[in-house]
């Protein structure tokens, strides 16, 4: 047996520095447990984060030496030298490429942002963090990007580059709504269609600098078509029906063969699916969320059926076509690529979806409820759209969320709003919390699933964006050990994380209502919060 070495006490706490630097090289890997190991990995990416930053200071004082030699008295240029680049690349045997982007990313974390520079020194963000903040500032001028990032740097240390970059541009769009639809105009001039070879002998094509509201409206017709083809019985991946649906429609091939199969038996109330099956997470059966429904259309509640009654304090829509009582506080998605609302603290907040086709609820695994009675597949995809009541009506500014794309400014969130007026739509109040009753019964009913979603957004892993509608509603107790179908049993996980849970040794809890605590296979406790609505 190993002789297990007990690394230091404060080793988690430890600033980095020469006195790390020090105790990490003394560390003999191979004699640490798991759990420790986990701690000594943390402190190793703390000392190169501040590495890093060293290096990009460096590079920054290289390029404001002026010309000289070895015995040259110290000097310094105001501004940078003619060709700072040229000395970088050539010390460093880089290309004159990678050396010009490491300068401007030096230049920018230790002159533009300093507090960015003096975080990543501390170990609290990494080199991959400190790019979104000058990637996402860069448009904003120097001042209003200091003040921006020092608004986000106190939490930065807990989230991923993916969540990081959709913060800062939803503040970049909140401090200036005017220059942020500025920018998108000019951008969207230069459009185009890129394409390339690729390595393996397979191509590469897509567009750029595209409308977002009609990228994303074609991306989820592309979706719908995909998923009523799978639930039609069609053997292909969704990756790869998507991709040759998306050629299809280019080449003006007929898609209607796939949609065709679909099955006629419709999904009348929320439907359980197989007992969850890790296979399922290669994307051999689908993606998460694949052929859910929440059922078929039934009765609308008074004023909230046409997509066209958007009444302040009403609340969210989710584009249903569900009993929607007035004032009820639901709102998730009905189906994959739906629209969504906004939460708007003590006021209500709209969204909205075309309804392609009937899908089925998830509760484990996705993809095995048909389409319902008479469908014969979608149209066109709907999106999901999260924003503020007083956007929509034009009241504020402020920015929507496109689910799986990020931060609009506001005028494309109207957009895309009234693109959806044929549909149904879900509204749901809030005043901070979204309170439900659940029920005792495995599978929740459609406005339980509903509030669940709209709750909690995303995949509540660490760190996961995957949209709550394309994700699975799981039960935090099993229910099949003892577990009640109540909101604080219930949490929604993607296919990946769901199988974390079941077959990887991780577990979860929720502590209050979208709270959760996560304990890895390695003995490690990670807190999830609440993912922010975008007025906040």
């Amino acid at each position: 047996m190993i002789e297990r070495l007990v690394i230091p006490e404060d080793l988690a706490q430890m600033p980095p520095g020469p006195g790390l630097s020090a105790i990490l090289a003394g560390i003999d890997r191979s004699r640490v447990n798991g759990h420790d190991m986990v701690t000594v990995m943390q402190a190793r990416a703390r000392q190169v984060a501040h590495d890093q930053a060293e290096l990009l200071a460096d590079i920054v004082e290289v390029a404001h030496c002026p010309p000289g030699v070895f015995n040259s008295p110290v000097e310094r240029l105001k501004g940078l030298s003619r060709y700072p680049d040229d000395e970088v690349r050539v010390a460093l045997c880089w290309t004159r490429r990678a050396a010009g982007e490491q300068l401007t990313l030096a230049v920018d974390v230790v002159e533009r942002l300093p507090d960015v520079y003096a975080a990543l020194r501390a170990g609290h963000i990494d080199i991959p963090r400190a790019r979104v903040f000058c990637d996402v500032l860069s448009v904003l001028p120097e001042d209003v990007a200091r003040e921006a990032a020092a608004r986000l740097l106190p939490v930065a240390d807990g989230l991923t580059t993916g969540q990081l970059r959709v913060r800062l541009q939803r503040l970049v769009i909140t401090i200036d709504p005017d220059a942020a639809r500025k920018r998108r105009d000019k951008s969207v001039v230069d459009r185009r269609l890129d394409h390339r070879l690729l390595p393996e002998g397979t191509a590469f094509l897509g567009g750029t600098n595209l409308p977002t509201e009609r990228a994303a409206a074609a991306s989820a017709r592309i979706d719908a078509i995909a998923r009523a083809a799978r639930r039609g019985g069609d053997e292909r991946t969704l990756d790869q029906l998507r991709a040759d649906t998306f050629l299809d429609l280019l080449e003006g091939l007929n898609t209607a063969t796939a949609l065709s199969t679909a099955p006629s038996n419709a999904a009348k109330t929320p439907t359980m699916a197989a007992p969850f099956d890790p296979g399922q997470a290669d994307g051999t059966n689908a993606r998460p969320g694949v052929g859910h429904a929440r059922g078929t259309a039934e009765q609308a509640g008074a004023g909230q059926a046409d997509g066209t009654n958007r009444q302040p304090g009403t609340g969210h829509t989710r584009g249903t076509a569900q009993r929607a009582d007035t004032g009820q506080a639901h709102g998730t998605t009905e189906r994959p690529g739906t629209a969504t609302a906004a939460h708007a603290p003590g006021a209500a907040a709209a969204a909205s979806r075309p309804e392609p086709d009937a899908t089925a609820c998830r509760d484990t695994a996705p993809g095995t409820a048909g389409p319902a009675s008479g469908t014969a597949g979608p149209a066109r995809g709907g999106v999901e759209l999260t924003v503020p009541l007083s956007t929509l009506i034009g009241l504020t500014e402020l920015p929507g969320e496109l689910a799986g794309w990020g931060p609009v400014i506001a005028d494309i969130a109207r957009q895309v709003a009234a693109q959806q007026q044929r549909s149904r739509w879900r509204f749901t109040v809030h005043d901070g919390n979204t309170l439900y009753t659940g029920v005792t019964r495995r599978r929740p009913t459609t406005d339980l699933a509903d509030h669940i979603t709209a709750r909690d957004r995303t995949c509540r892993a660490p760190g996961c964006r995957v949209p709550a509608h394309q994700a699975d509603i799981d039960h935090i107790h099993d229910w099949a050990h003892g577990g009640p179908t109540i909101e604080e049993n219930l949490g929604t996980l993607c296919r990946h994380d769901h199988g974390l849970k079941h077959h990887g040794h991780w577990k979860y809890h929720q502590i209050t209502p979208g709270l959760f605590q996560w304990h890895t296979a390695l003995g490690h406790t990670y807190l999830v919060p609440p993912e922010p609505r975008p007025e906040t």
